[in-house]
């Protein structure tokens, strides 16, 4: 049996444009003008901002470099006109369905951690949205925390 470690530093690092040269990728239901990279800027305001395109079943998604199992999420959602009332964690590798890792209601216009449960490595994880305040959702920080393998 494998021993874990939780990392206490963000897995995804600073964001500027969805195809990173650090090898991780942000997507979103959203594909106007407004990057899903935003929300990974590392800042809270401003530009760093990820709005959806409707009130449901807009995500925004991250594909990282390699399966990794998480255990925290760090959110922060919108003002309160763009405010996300219900929302989902997901999980996938390729080829795959999404499993809901964790619901979650209200999303604050602050940064709140929350803990979550993968037994399972997933390479994508996407937050679904499904109701909000408005047409115009948004996240403006995401961070996850990883459980690394003791070797």
């Amino acid at each position: 049996r494998r021993s874990f470690v939780k990392n206490s530093v963000g897995l995804i690092p600073v964001l500027t444009s969805n195809n990173h040269i650090s090898g991780y990728i942000a997507s979103s239901s959203n594909t106007q003008e407004i990057e899903g990279s935003n929300a990974f800027m590392g800042i809270t305001g401003g530009r760093a901002t990820w709005k959806g395109s409707s009130n449901m079943n807009s995500w925004l998604q991250i594909k990282c470099l390699e399966p990794v199992r998480i255990y925290k999420v760090a959110i922060c959602g919108g003002a309160e006109i763009n405010k996300i009332t219900l929302w989902e964690l997901q999980g996938k590798n390729d080829g795959s369905a999404w499993s809901t890792i964790y619901t979650g209601k209200d999303m604050e216009n602050s940064t709140r951690f929350f803990n979550v449960n993968t037994a399972i490595a997933y390479q994508y994880y996407r937050i679904q949205i499904l109701s909000a305040n408005s047409s115009t959702p948004a996240i403006r920080y995401w961070q996850m925390y990883s459980l690394d393998p003791i070797v």
